[in-house]
């Protein structure tokens, strides 16, 4: 049972993205209560196990080899208990050992060895063993001092022989065979557990300096012992700004507040505390969260508080991501890191405060959970998708973008949202939005206007869930989008491919396409297109996203237009597919002058003008009628330079 619980794909066919993706934080929502039947019945299991007495040994091996071969986070809390209480110590060691012979998900491994709890450990004069690894920690390897686990990302207490916090470090690469380390001691400040409050008075920021110095005095009475025995949660496992946000409120709450909020915590567990400190938006958010816990049925506040938690994740995770790409610019600080984190979870938070107001309206009537769930879930995903975009920028980084092309208000108000064409036809502005741009795109050559215009309607007429859209928003304006076609024998179609004019060329609406296709290939789909010759995106397409040519259209559908049609197939390997475009220029030049090449030549280099009589012939000829295929195609002042290679498939 414990190897064999998963529920069939279809169940969560959605929710499976986010845990192939993330799991560098996804240790965070284990929870007593879980969306899916099987799975709360093995967390049950898990939960009797933490208790046995007998064969410690055995059982933390036994949970070692079950997350080893699991890995899903719906389980990562429960294990990670059963673990502290089965053997601490064996299992840090095999963990240890599994994460340094990991070659894919290494991250599933570290989230579990960031959260078991050690206690605390003694400080010799050498330093504090810790996961195998001697810390020297300096003039602070005093062994009146021990050290404790103070978050779920690596960073460790140092605490004096009163108890009393004094600095802390991070454990740093988990991975690193080193056997010594020296880490970087960071001292306790304002900015540990706060963000600058903008408009702070100093009567304000002299009370969270207060509040800072009684977190660190108290921190192992109340936080680490009273506030667990209390609610069963862990004040380590939330990062040192949500702890920061939990103090500020706690301090400032009433008596009968602090226990509410206390008994929320017990009832709703770490996701349900995670949530209420991810809004950040004042004791009047606070409040409405605290009641929304009260009111709702346990399984119904467990799903929705988990579901969220995932979100403040995806979120947190996005900007960390934002903030290493850009990390040598001057441009981004960690305030404006924080804002479009905090921007990205603000959808999430208006959902909540809706969701909140009906349940108010129900006045104690039964109120069905699905509209909520799916608003989140539909949000979830476009987080996911958002972090695939920022992925295809930093590759585009490592390809030799530079960080200057992209400033910082090109990022404020942004937002990417993947949405079927059912849910298109419930939002009129932003089908009107996309027509307008399409309609702008295309005014030049208005016979085939009218026939893309009028195709695209139809799509979404008619679509359905089989039609898939990407929108790229900028402070809720659509910017750019694409969409695909679920077609039979698993290919799809991948068309309407727009941008408005005021961004033409810009990285990030390059990172949109290459992120859509990604994520519509994940299953190695075969992808087909259609492109006008002479424009810079079909370029994009050819020698970017792994695009050939397979067709060529004289007239396209009657308009006298030249068009490429396109297919991206992760099963052929180009030959030239891995060249520079310097290299390409190279071979043309050294094997191909003159566009010279032998009859019956498995590839070849050739120069055109763009858009030329020469370069439709021939690539008609080349391409329709002999089999090959266009595998490169770039522009050069104007000229255009192809690639052909002969179709395996012919």
């Amino acid at each position: 049972m414990i190897y064999k619980t998963y529920q069939p794909a279809a169940s969560y066919e959605t929710a499976q993205k986010t845990f192939d993706y993330y799991m560098g934080h996804t240790a965070d929502w284990g929870g007593d209560l879980e969306e899916y039947p099987f799975h709360r019945l093995l967390i049950a299991v898990l939960d009797r196990i933490k208790d046995i007495d007998a064969e410690k040994d055995l059982n933390t091996d036994t949970l070692v080899d079950f997350w080893n071969k699991n890995r899903n986070p719906i389980f990562a809390n429960a294990v990670t208990e059963a673990l502290i209480k089965q053997g601490a110590d064996r299992a840090g060691g095999k963990l240890l050992k599994l994460l340094r012979s990991e070659k894919i998900d290494k991250n599933s491994l570290t989230a579990i060895l960031h959260r078991i709890e050690f206690g605390k450990i003694g400080i010799s004069k050498q330093g504090v063993k810790y996961l195998e690894r001697m810390y020297d920690l300096g003039e602070l390897n005093n062994p009146d001092y021990f050290v404790q686990r103070l978050t779920a990302k690596g960073d460790v207490g140092i605490f004096d022989d009163e108890k009393i916090l004094q600095k802390y470090f991070n454990l740093g690469d988990l991975e690193s065979e080193e056997k010594v380390a020296r880490p970087r001691i960071h001292d306790f400040v304002y900015q540990t557990l706060f963000f600058e409050k903008e408009g702070e008075t100093k009567e304000e920021r002299q009370k969270r300096e207060q509040y800072l110095k009684e977190f660190k005095e108290n921190y192992f009475d109340f936080y680490e012992n009273e506030f667990f025995q209390k609610t069963g949660v862990r004040f380590n496992n939330l990062d040192f700004k949500e702890q920061g946000w939990f103090l500020n409120f706690y301090k400032n709450a009433d008596e009968s507040k602090k226990e509410s909020l206390m008994e929320f915590a017990k009832k709703h567990k770490e996701a349900g505390l995670r949530t209420f400190l991810s809004l950040e938006k004042g004791e009047e958010m606070g409040d409405k969260i605290l009641e929304l816990g009260n009111n709702l049925d346990i399984i119904s506040a467990s799903l929705i508080f988990n579901k969220y938690a995932e979100i403040v994740d995806l979120s947190e995770k996005n900007a960390k991501d934002l903030s290493e790409f850009f990390k040598k610019s001057r441009d981004f600080s960690s305030e404006e890191m924080r804002i479009i984190a905090r921007n990205s979870i603000k959808k999430g938070s208006d959902l909540l405060n809706s969701f909140f107001e009906k349940t108010k309206k129900s006045k104690g009537k039964n109120l069905g959970t699905e509209e909520i769930m799916e608003d989140l879930e539909n949000y979830k995903n476009n987080l996911i998708f958002t972090a695939t975009v920022y992925t295809s920028l930093k590759e585009a980084f490592k390809k030799g973008l530079d960080e200057k092309d992209i400033k910082l208000e090109d990022l404020k108000g942004i937002t990417f949202e993947q949405v079927s064409a059912e849910q298109i036809k419930e939002k009129p502005e932003d089908k009107k939005q996309m027509l307008r741009i399409y309609s702008k795109n295309y005014e030049y050559k208005p016979e085939l206007q009218e026939i893309l215009l009028r195709a695209f309607e139809e799509k979404i007429e008619s679509g359905g869930e089989n039609i898939v859209l990407y929108l790229y928003k900028k402070d809720g304006e659509i910017i750019a989008f694409n969409r695909f076609d679920k077609e039979r024998g698993g290919r799809k179609y991948f068309g309407s491919c727009n941008v408005s004019p005021g961004i033409a060329g810009s990285s990030i609406g390059s990172a949109l396409i290459e992120a859509s296709l990604k994520n519509e290939t994940l299953n190695n789909e075969i992808i087909e297109a259609e492109c006008l010759l002479e424009t810079e995106i079909s370029s994009h397409y050819i020698d970017k996203c792994g695009f050939v040519v397979k067709k060529v259209f004289d007239n396209y559908k009657g308009t006298g237009e030249k068009v490429f049609g396109i297919e991206r197939n992760a099963t052929f390997n180009s030959y030239y597919r891995n060249f520079s475009q310097k290299e390409i220029i190279k071979e043309l030049e050294e094997k191909f002058p003159k566009n010279n090449y032998k009859e019956g030549s498995k590839r070849m280099i050739l120069k055109f003008g763009k858009n030329s009589p020469e370069l439709i012939k021939t690539a008609e000829e080349l391409i329709n009628k002999k089999g090959y295929l266009i595998t490169r195609y770039f522009f050069r002042g104007k000229d255009v330079i192809c690639a052909f290679e002969k179709n395996p498939a012919k």
